[in-house]
């Protein structure tokens, strides 16, 4: 669901200076731009808790329905969202706790530990957007006028803690590189702004903050000042195309992220090294999950995959991803021996299962769920359909144990694979095992955690496309593109750049949806699978999934999680008419708007092209030529299949 976990900040610490006194840049202590961004953070924030008094009194003083009195407080309320623009590059940054009380989603938010769950009301601006946009937006008055209350009370604490903290250099290099992505990821596709649409205005504010940040450190360059002179360009130009927008629907983002926006990643990494700034990675590695060093929002490398996996390093060990894809396609680790992890992942269907739903361990028996990709799916929070799971190893744990599943207890999964001399060989080369000690089951998850690790693909012709790396797109994709960014608001939960579940900017939570997904196509009747609910039986989870990547959803057919849907074009549709409650499903708690997107047949086709246009497993598919083998007694296990019997 779109909301965002509250985000601990390190601790304030001294900076690097550039210093041009010699080729090697000395360091010192860096606020370089303290003085004047606090100054000008302290008008801004001023101006913010006036306008949302402003808002505030315009309520107060209309106690009956009136002649232009929506319009008043609708214009009241797009002044004061402006204000908050100006200073959510700092406020976010410094306080994402109450910035997501102030400014997350209109939907209660849910706190998970474990198999036990709290949910916590929304009380932020898009709840008062929602009032607003109502029919008799006068019937809520009362309501408004507590929500905005509560919006200064947020606001209040949040100035007392942003007070608290020095604006040192690196930390404001890394809140811009936040902010650079909140913007194309969240603030262009009107994830904050989901009724009014008020998205492209306040880009232009957001774009005009960080322009701000950007120029003042520009009395401090003494040599290279041509990182600074992209960056202004870049983001004047950003803005000038904004400005020029004629419409929300038609506003083409493509050619904002890729020509303006996406530039500005390498730009800012420049301009940090010339100024001798510190990075946060220089600190405290993995603290972030973007790379500063990356060549823009879709470069292979932009995420970090350490920052998502259990084991925090740079690369993977080529010996432990090899062992894992060998036990990934050997149904030795089954009960029967005959079933593989490859045998519902297959490699051609990017890792995912062609069928509705996925075989049994009883051959002539199926579950209720397909399997999904596993291609990118470390760039994740939550794993397994429901998000039961949250890691790779945690999910391994739970298929190959499961009786319906995989059937196989573990102390038999090692005896098994202890069996094998070929196979001890491979676990003392990968792990560095001592001589006689034999792999344990940690190990095993281990090497196959690391092998789906490995299987990372972002270099689609949409990825190449963004980086500049070509000029040619088909133009149905293209359109397809700024439909999923814009009008379709697909992007609002397939966030950019992957296109799944996790939520930009810091990428710290994984998004559940309920959709009223059906039964069966063309019913009314909701699937039975109550999904999440099963967890910690929060009542919002109620038939809540994860959101899945979209990337190479042309090769996962069927879709969702009961596999009711054969075709992108019918998956489209199904959104298009508002989810379940456009077929006839009544549920309460769906987080899908329930409103048509009126998307007409050739923007369906464009859509059904940009998601085709995401295709890529390049390198990930091919399977073992053999596997390791028995001895002795054991050497009957010699003659099973790669990739498991079914």
């Amino acid at each position: 669901m779109k909301r965002v976990l509250w985000v601990g900040l390190c601790a304030a610490a001294s900076l690097l200076l550039l210093s041009h006194i010699s080729e090697e840049k000395a360091t010192y202590t860096s606020r370089l731009i303290e003085q004047p961004l606090r100054q000008h953070f302290e008008a801004q924030n001023a101006h913010f808790r006036k306008a949302l008094l402003a808002f505030k009194s315009q309520i107060q003083n209309t106690k009956t329905p009136k002649k232009g009195m929506e319009k008043k407080w609708l214009d009241a309320f797009r002044q004061m969202r402006l204000a908050y623009k100006r200073i959510e590059l700092i406020t976010a940054y410094f306080d994402p706790y109450n910035t997501v009380q102030l400014n997350g989603p209109a939907i209660p938010k849910a706190e998970y530990e474990g198999h036990l769950a709290t949910s916590r009301p929304s009380y932020s601006l898009q709840v008062i957007e929602e009032l607003l946009c109502d029919e008799n937006p006068v019937q809520h008055r009362q309501e408004l006028l507590s929500l905005t209350d509560k919006a200064l009370a947020y606001h209040e604490d949040m100035t007392q803690v942003v007070q608290k903290y020095p604006l040192e250099d690196w930390m404001l290099f890394d809140a811009m590189r936040q902010h650079l992505v909140r913007i194309c990821a969240l603030g262009l596709v009107g994830f904050d702004s989901p009724v009014l649409l008020h998205s492209l205005p306040e880009t232009v504010v957001a774009l005009e903050e960080m322009l701000y940040v950007v120029q003042l450190y520009e009395p401090h360059l003494l040599d290279d000042k041509e990182p600074l002179q992209q960056l202004r360009a870049h983001l004047h130009r950003a803005i000038e195309a904004v400005n020029a927008a004629s419409s929300f629907d038609e506003f083409d983002r493509v050619a904002l992220i890729r020509n303006h926006l996406s530039p500005c990643w390498p730009w800012l990494y420049r301009l940090q090294q010339e100024l001798g700034i510190e990075l946060v990675e220089q600190r405290y590695p993995f603290h972030t999950a973007y790379n500063p060093q990356a060549n823009g929002l879709f470069a292979s490398d932009f995420l970090k995959r350490g920052f998502f996996s259990r084991v925090k390093t740079q690369a993977l060990s080529p010996k432990v991803v090899a062992l894992g894809r060998l036990l990934f396609f050997d149904p030795i680790l089954s009960g029967n021996g005959e079933r593989a992890c490859a045998s519902c992942h297959l490699p051609e269907h990017a890792f995912a299962e062609p069928t509705r739903f996925s075989r049994a361990f009883e051959p002539q028996e199926h579950l209720e769920r397909n399997a999904p990709t596993l291609v990118n799916a470390i760039y994740s929070r939550l794993f397994q359909t429901d998000g039961r799971a949250s890691s790779i190893e945690e999910q391994f744990h739970q298929v190959i144990i499961n009786e319906r599943e995989m059937n196989i207890r573990e102390n038999e999964a090692i005896q098994r694979i202890a069996a094998s001399a070929e196979y001890r060989r491979l676990f003392q080369e990968a792990f560095g095992l001592p001589e006689g000690q034999h792999p344990d089951f940690v190990l095993i998850k281990a090497a196959l955690s690391a092998y789906v690790e490995s299987l990372t693909a972002l270099n689609s012709p949409i990825d190449r496309y963004m980086r500049g790396e070509t000029d040619q797109i088909d133009p149905d994709a293209y359109r397809g593109f700024n439909l999923f960014l814009g009008k379709a608001k697909c992007a609002t939960c397939h966030f950019i750049p992957l296109t799944n579940g996790t939520v930009p900017p810091t990428f710290q939570e994984t998004e559940v949806e309920v959709l009223g997904t059906p039964a069966e196509k063309n019913t009314p009747k909701v699937s039975p699978d109550l999904g999440r609910f099963n967890i910690a039986h929060l009542e919002q989870h109620r038939h809540a999934f994860k959101t899945p990547t979209v990337r190479n959803a042309a090769l996962t057919a069927p879709y969702m999680h009961n596999g009711v849907f054969s075709t992108l074009e019918e998956l489209v549709l199904f959104y298009n008419h508002g989810g379940g409650a456009g077929m006839g499903i009544e549920l309460e708690n769906q987080t899908l708007p329930p409103d048509s997107l009126h998307l007409n047949a050739r923007e369906v086709r464009a859509l059904v092209r940009f998601m085709e246009a995401l295709t890529d497993t390049a390198g990930l598919t091919q399977r073992p030529v053999r596997l390791p083998a028995f001895e002795g007694e054991h050497a009957h296990w010699n003659n099973r299949p790669i990739g498991g019997r079914y």
